[in-house]
């Protein structure tokens, strides 16, 4: 599902680039279909899992529903603070420097940030097993897995700082000085939310979403200023 999600970001598009259409309404009827095919694949994958009855899942389950609702809102705090620190600085150079200014960041940051999929993936597989686990298990568990996520993570954004210039020169038609610099600071920024995605997937497998809700508000609040600043 993600998968398909993030690659129609830049297949719809050049899809359409290709076969010589140009209209962004096309371009967004092009992103709707592919995401209501991705939504109707997760369904269709899901309902298998959903049969059961909710006496034999309570069974299976025994959570109160106060703490689901806790988990639940601690959870949507951090996913509505994250994708605003990911686009935020968007609006705020667009403002300040206007938006024709901003294409060469915005296709760097989607080219390197997209590719944070793939610890994001990794990390989410290996979740229901932590949160199951006994504390010791699961910290044992954390710590290998921690350790694997830091070297793919290093070799991508290795490949992310070789690639990306000469990526988004050739497709923006600038010189590769011109991105250099700012490829290389996007890569080391997402290798550190590469990593991040361990410990987030840990904390979160232990039921411990306050923490993370925590840290997403401090680092908002110390984010946003700066970034207007």
């Amino acid at each position: 599902f993600k998968f398909l999600s993030y690659s129609s970001l830049f297949l719809c598009p050049s899809l359409l680039i290709l076969a010589g259409d140009t209209s962004l309404l096309n371009v967004c009827i092009f992103y709707a279909v592919v995401r209501l095919a991705a939504c109707g694949y997760a369904v269709v994958m899901l309902l298998p899992h959903v049969r059961e009855s909710a006496a034999q899942a309570a069974v299976k389950i025994p959570v109160s529903m106060k703490r689901i609702i806790a988990f639940g809102g601690w959870a949507t705090v951090s996913s509505t603070i994250s994708p605003l620190m990911v686009y935020g600085d968007r609006f705020v150079l667009a403002y300040y420097t206007g938006a024709s200014s901003i294409a060469i960041y915005a296709i760097l940051q989607e080219f390197i940030g997209k590719t944070i999929l793939f610890s994001s993936s990794y990390v989410a597989a290996i979740q229901p097993r932590m949160s199951y686990l006994s504390e010791t298990e699961s910290v044992a568990l954390y710590r290998a897995e921690k350790r694997n996520v830091v070297q793919f993570s290093m070799i991508i954004y290795l490949g992310c700082l070789l690639v990306a210039p000469f990526f988004v020169a050739v497709w923006l038609g600038v010189s590769v000085g011109e991105v250099a610099l700012l490829s290389a600071i996007m890569s080391i920024g997402f290798l550190f939310n590469s990593i991040a995605q361990a410990p987030y997937a840990y904390l979160l497998a232990r039921g411990q979403p306050r923490r993370v809700a925590y840290a997403h508000v401090t680092e908002a609040a110390l984010y946003f200023p700066l970034l207007i600043l």
